[in-house]
């Protein structure tokens, strides 16, 4: 009987002095670097702190948090803003905003639909966010813009309501899953201007 208590209390305190030196000495284990700014963070939607097209996404530590384009959006330096990719944005009329695949700066192309919100597929003006041309329409897929490519292409819309973001206020423009972002993707303004690390990437 005594053995068994002196056994308890000698893993009570084996399990105490664990718990302790984790709490007071966080430092001591490892940080995967590039882990540490996620720590189950996800961008968020805060029109306050942000600009319109913007998201306020994770830094590195837990109070550290930084505005910048939320997906297919794209940062124009001329206009110090974000806009949505194959939008009219700061262009002239009948033009829209995209970034080559090998560019780093968006520019503003003509629009062969004339019209803001459409692209030409296959000499056919479609409207971005709607079913056309997708063949998985009863799969939730649309016409949008890739967030990793910056391209159009046929996306499926989030099923998380806790979790998306319309870039536009448009109730028919796709919603993108905010857990699935990149914290520092190409056409950002951090990234535009330098200032993404490898481990934020």
């Amino acid at each position: 009987m005594k053995r068994d208590i002196f056994a308890f209390i000698c893993c009570a305190v084996a399990v105490f002095q664990v718990t302790y030196a984790q709490i007071l000495y966080p430092e001591r284990f490892p940080v995967d670097k590039e882990k540490s700014n996620l720590a189950g963070r996800i961008p968020l939607y805060s029109p306050s702190r942000c600009k319109q097209n913007e998201l306020l996404y994770p830094g590195d530590h837990a109070d550290d948090w930084i505005c910048d384009c939320a997906p297919g959006s794209l940062y124009y330096p001329e206009s110090d803003a974000c806009h949505p990719a194959f939008r009219r944005g700061p262009c002239e009329n009948e033009q829209m905003l995209v970034l080559a695949p090998n560019a780093t700066l968006p520019q503003c192309i003509q629009n062969a639909c004339k019209i803001d919100g459409q692209v030409k597929i296959n000499n056919v003006c479609y409207e971005i966010g709607h079913a056309a041309p997708c063949q998985n329409a009863h799969l939730s897929y649309v016409l949008g813009v890739d967030p990793k490519t910056l391209m159009l292409d046929c996306i499926k819309l989030s099923a998380s309501v806790k979790s998306r973001v319309g870039l536009v206020d448009d109730d028919d423009a796709p919603l993108y899953d905010l857990s699935k972002v990149d914290l520092c993707a190409r056409g950002c303004k951090r990234s535009i201007e330098g200032f993404c690390t490898p481990n934020a990437k």
